[in-house]
């Protein structure tokens, strides 16, 4: 090829290349252009014409411009402050407050809290507040508190009101009305599953264990099918539940056989429990229990006595001087009798341990508690029933569990099969019509009462399910 064949073929490559970069920068130029061009075209235009404006050059307008409600300001002082208001207010209590600390939250004047806090009554009932209830206040309108009220418990209420500079406090309590409660269920694996299914409070359950322990095993004696009743007192303020009493008269039916008995209180007002048949009393003595045979209401015996236990933590022999009843822990343990409080504490091995002593050289110990029962100590007097503490593992134990043991002159005995004291309390003879009567009164409402009744008082609204809001 030619010198003069190359150049020309290499200009031809120049003017090819000129050609495709003008073609490759005309494309973002023509965009551009278009770009520009639609936002002058669709650009917003200002609905109001020029003439509009009221401009002396160019002659007035009709355009007058739209009224408006704004006042003309000429100094801070034309501002009003606003006027105080009176008001009542229901202060809801949290975690972690005090009573100083919910008034200050409110604005409420210093010296008013000083002056509320001096007196010895609200100091004494409101030094523990408790989360989820409330504080109603009422403040004039000089933001003076003027009254203040708190509900202790459903039936006292701390009541503070405005004298002058000062303040006086009262507590009020309300009487509540007590009343016969009935409840009926039908036994399908536990008394406690079946008396919680019909919203038998705790201790009516814990209570009818006891007085039916000489009579009926709950533990292993009860079948599927076997039922209860049992009235019991209730107390209301306004129609709702606020604590409840003891069991009046009560029938359980097991294993084909019907016990019943029937809480009748002596002139000299001893309470005790009787078979439901005055006609026994004239040849029989009734007797009762002054111990129960189990302090808790336990799943299974995880441990049994023994004077040679291999213990399961030190891998030695060492004699068990008690039960261990497996419960879930937090269960409550009641004390088995009355008696004295003789420890309540930590103690090596037993953790925290609690003896009592119930007399006649009987004492008995409860240990890996996980609580004591709140103002128990080393002095307490407690009767049979009573929460004295709750299931734990405290100590030397692998899981939560009651250790019980049963003493006779400090000798340790097997509290699942020593033979427990009785006492023997007949009805006087003077008594037994009144008895007879009670008896009656109480079989009648028994009878009448369906297997399957939730817990109900008579002659208070009731809900659907026929139960009374607790």
């Amino acid at each position: 090829m030619t010198s003069s064949s190359k150049t020309r073929g290499a200009m031809a490559a120049v003017r090819k290349d000129i050609r495709s970069r003008f073609r490759i920068g005309l494309y973002p130029l023509l965009l551009l252009s278009l770009l520009v061009a639609s936002i002058i075209l669709f650009w917003p235009q200002n609905d109001v014409p020029s003439t509009a404006y009221d401009d002396t050059r160019y002659g007035q307008t009709d355009f007058t411009p739209p009224p408006t409600n704004t006042v003309e300001i000429n100094s801070v002082e034309d501002v009003a402050p606003p006027i105080p208001q009176a008001y009542d207010k229901n202060v809801l209590i949290r975690r972690g407050d005090t009573l100083s600390g919910l008034l200050l939250a409110q604005n409420i004047q210093t010296q008013d809290i000083s002056a509320l806090l001096s007196i010895p009554l609200v100091k004494r009932t409101l030094a523990h507040i408790s989360p989820g209830q409330s504080v109603n206040i009422h403040v004039n309108a000089d933001q003076e508190l003027t009254d203040l009220t708190y509900n202790l418990s459903p039936t006292q209420t701390l009541s503070v009101t405005r004298l002058d500079d000062n303040f006086d406090a009262k507590l009020t309590k309300k009487t509540p009305q007590v009343m016969p409660t009935i409840a009926a269920g039908v036994i399908g694996s536990t008394f406690y599953e079946a008396g919680v299914a019909q919203h038998l409070p705790q201790k009516i359950i814990l209570d009818a264990t006891r007085i039916f322990a000489s009579k009926v095993n709950f533990k292993r004696g009860l079948k599927p099918g076997d039922h209860f009743k049992v009235i019991y007192e209730s107390s209301y303020v306004q129609n709702k539940l606020v604590s409840t009493g003891n069991i009046l008269a009560m029938e359980i039916a097991n294993d084909g056989k019907t016990y019943t008995l029937i809480r009748h209180t002596d002139s000299n007002g001893v309470s005790r429990y009787y078979p439901a048949d005055p006609n026994a009393l004239h040849n029989a003595v009734p007797a009762q229990n002054t111990f129960l045979r189990a302090p808790v209401h336990y799943t299974r015996v995880s441990s049994s006595f023994s004077l040679h236990r291999m213990h399961p933590l030190l891998s030695f022999v060492r004699p068990h001087y008690g039960v261990d009843l497996a419960a879930p822990r937090g269960t409550p343990v009641i004390a088995p009798a009355n008696g004295v409080v003789a420890v309540a504490g930590q103690e090596h091995g037993y953790g925290n341990l609690i003896i009592i002593n119930h007399g006649h050289g009987i004492t008995t110990r409860y240990g890996h508690l996980n609580s004591f029962a709140s103002n128990l100590h080393a002095g307490s007097v407690v009767k049979q029933g009573q929460v004295i503490a709750y299931v734990g593992s405290t100590g030397l134990a692998t899981a939560p569990h009651l250790h019980y043991e049963y003493r006779i002159n400090n000798v340790p005995q097997n509290p699942l099969t020593v033979k427990l004291p009785r006492e023997a309390n007949p009805v006087s003879a003077t008594e037994q019509k009144q008895f007879s009567r009670e008896v009656a009164n109480y079989l009648a409402q028994l009878h009448g009462t369906p297997l399957t009744v939730v817990a109900y008082a008579p002659g208070l609204p009731q809900n659907k399910d026929n139960s009374v809001d607790a």
